[in-house]
């Protein structure tokens, strides 16, 4: 009798353990995952530039200009979302976007999307939230061109309330476009001469092709930077050029850490922003996540015989076919920055002349060796020339 009584006991102090126990579950399984970025992309609607951003849920989101550097910035971040796979950097539309870059940790809270303007462009934006589908929720940021005449002009930031989505957009959005929302109007801000002297005084071997570039009106935007304990200073500039569109010119320094280990300075002229359905394709093709890749093919290697290699192929020949047309900007390249190799420039010409071969989805030739030249033209064609030294 008695040991029936334990028994029931225990089986009724297990039987609410196990009810506990589930009810934890069920509240753990009820917790909202947090929010997820799963893409972004830039689009251009008339004159309305679109960026638009794909979100699991409504998620908070905070908006706020950037003027006091040498290339306005709008910055949006999302400090509750996580991302896993997003491109660190598109081509903006050169009509008020440079460049978009993304800044995150896998796994981590905090995204944070930046989009590199172009100075002297006034612009207002104005945000919206709209139901995706599957469920999803678009984040969308407009950005326009400002028209309006100002009576008394100053530098600095001008706020406005002149929220407008494009006219194709359907009529419940624009309806419910947030009064609140403010536009910015910049000022034009020139510090070009100050970023080509710091550059300079990076990689003073550069000075001659730093002094052309300037001269030709490229732009410098900082990019990005890196100075972690235990790793070398890692600075990454951007420069681009509202006539060549389609290229763009890199400028990195790794500082070094000792007389044996000098500083190392990269330029690099490339046609980063080819446009069309190919190179669009192969960008987003290139983020894809593993699952998204076994969606398509059935196996890894046939995502990069069949899916990669073919849109490879044909950026290599729209490459050359850009290079050729802009070959008088790398032919000044080249000679500004390798002045004691003056053959170098009929080496290039060869070589963008090459039949594509369909076998192979690119090559990279070594024009140089003292200073190392490399011409890469593997999808996205390009030139780097290499500098050492110490900084002055």
């Amino acid at each position: 009798m008695g040991i029936n009584l334990v028994k029931k006991a225990n089986l009724r102090r297990l039987g609410g353990l196990t009810l506990l126990w589930l009810l934890g579950l069920g509240v753990l399984q009820a917790l909202p995952a947090d929010p997820r970025v799963l893409r972004l992309g830039l689009s251009r609607v008339q004159d309305t530039t679109l960026l638009t951003v794909i979100l699991t849920q409504s998620v908070e989101a905070r908006v706020s200009a950037v003027t006091a550097v040498s290339t306005p910035q709008l910055i949006i971040i999302f400090p509750n979302a996580v991302a896993a796979h997003l491109p660190l950097d598109l081509p903006g539309d050169q009509a008020l976007v440079r460049q978009v870059r993304t800044l995150f940790t896998p796994g981590r809270k905090g995204v944070r999307i930046i989009l590199d303007l172009i100075p002297g462009r006034p612009y207002v934006f104005w945000r919206q939230l709209r139901p995706g589908p599957g469920g999803m929720v678009q984040f969308v940021i407009g950005l326009n061109p400002e028209t309006r005449e100002e009576s008394h002009p100053s530098p600095g930031l001008i706020l406005t309330r002149r929220p407008r989505p494009p006219s194709s957009a359907p009529l419940a959005a624009r309806k419910s476009s947030p009064v609140g929302d403010y536009g910015y109007k910049i000022a034009p801000r020139r510090l070009e001469s100050e970023d080509f002297r710091e550059l300079g005084r990076l990689a003073p071997g550069a000075a001659g092709v730093l002094h052309v570039l300037e001269k030709q009106g490229w732009k410098v935007t900082h990019q990005s930077e890196s100075d972690r304990p235990g790793q070398r200073l890692i600075q990454k500039f951007v420069l681009t050029n509202p006539r060549y569109p389609i290229l763009t010119v890199r400028f990195t320094h790794i500082a070094g850490s000792s007389a044996a280990s000098p500083d190392i300075n990269f330029i690099t002229l490339a046609t980063d922003n080819l446009t069309g359905s190919e190179a669009q394709r192969y960008r987003e093709m290139c983020q894809w996540s593993t699952n998204q890749i076994k969606k398509h093919f059935e196996d890894i290697g046939d995502y990069y015989s069949d899916g990669l290699k073919p849109l490879r192929i044909i950026l290599r020949r729209q490459s050359q076919a850009e290079a050729l047309r802009n070959f008088e900007v790398f032919r000044q390249f080249l000679t500004a920055a390798v002045p004691q190799h003056p053959q170098l420039t009929d080496d290039l010409l060869a070589h963008l002349k090459e039949k594509v071969n369909q076998r192979l989805e690119g090559v990279q030739y070594t024009l140089s060796e003292n200073p190392l030249v490399i011409l890469n033209m593997e999808d996205f064609l390009f030139a780097r020339v290499y500098f050492l030294g110490q900084v002055s």
